[in-house]
């Protein structure tokens, strides 16, 4: 990243975060010490900060301490290159996913790809469905010794998730979407075509989360559906299930049919 690049990606991270000149500071008074020990202070600065405020999340509905950290490790790349978030994930499930062709499906957070990143650090390699390209810059935040697998979601998509099955890659995909991100009412829906896919190719699947430690750590929880779903709507039903179970509320997502934003 050169210079212009950390001045420009420092500035539109800085707006949104909590508190500002505080969180500047004490980047500037600590920029001798670690990276690991640096972000843990900063993130106790901006957790502290945003704690039983009403701050809005975007229109995702992301939690807002997700959003928060997001922006944080954004900020402390360009000052510390040499960051990368921590990311811890049950040695079970890593084993469990090498077992068989697997796929994980999860949602927005703004920390989804420390799944990737998790698999990457045990040397399981992946993929992941995006609805368009993936920004380079967030990639680069985890240290990927082997980046995943980008794959656009668009009339190939499955023809390249089971490619990627075939070459031992663990397929992960955010499969919530909103229809139209400009009116803050409209529903979140998932959409079960990837449910289907996993059924059509008879793979393992998953339910992803990843959760916001108090230390900045992030907690990726991922857990093997029953198995048992009759059709692809009742496997959507189950993981939007796990989402209310994890978030500890009625996320209101619905299943819907996902759309080109083009169309």
């Amino acid at each position: 990243m050169d210079k212009r690049t950390r001045l420009r990606v420092i500035r539109r991270r800085f707006r949104p975060l909590r508190p500002k000149a505080r969180l500047l500071f004490y980047l500037f008074r600590n920029r001798r010490r670690s990276a690991s020990e640096v972000f843990r202070g900063a993130w106790e600065l901006v957790d502290k900060a945003i704690a039983g405020t009403k701050v809005r999340g975007d229109f995702r509905k992301t939690p807002v301490r997700h959003i928060q950290h997001y922006n944080l490790r954004m900020v402390i790349k360009p000052f510390f290159p040499e960051f990368v978030p921590q990311v811890s994930i049950e040695p079970g499930v890593l084993e469990a996913l090498r077992g068989a062709p697997s796929v994980i499906a999860t949602i927005h957070l703004r920390s989804e790809l420390s799944i990737c990143a998790a698999l990457d650090r045990a040397g399981i390699a992946s993929a992941m469905i995006t609805a368009g390209p993936m920004d380079p810059v967030n990639v680069d935040n985890y240290g990927f010794v082997s980046h995943p697998l980008n794959i656009v979601r668009d009339r190939n998509v499955f023809i390249d998730a089971r490619a990627a099955l075939r070459e031992d890659r663990v397929v992960v995909c955010d499969v919530d979407f909103v229809l139209d991100r400009k009116r803050p009412e409209e529903a979140r829906y998932v959409s079960a075509s990837f449910f289907a896919f996993q059924q059509a190719v008879k793979a393992k699947l998953y339910f992803g989360y990843t959760n916001i430690g108090q230390d900045g750590q992030i907690e990726c929880v991922i857990l093997p559906s029953r198995g048992d779903a009759a059709s692809a709507e009742e496997a959507a039903q189950e993981f939007i299930d796990f989402i209310d179970k994890m978030q500890g509320e009625k996320s209101g997502i619905q299943i819907g049919v996902w759309r080109s934003p083009a169309n």
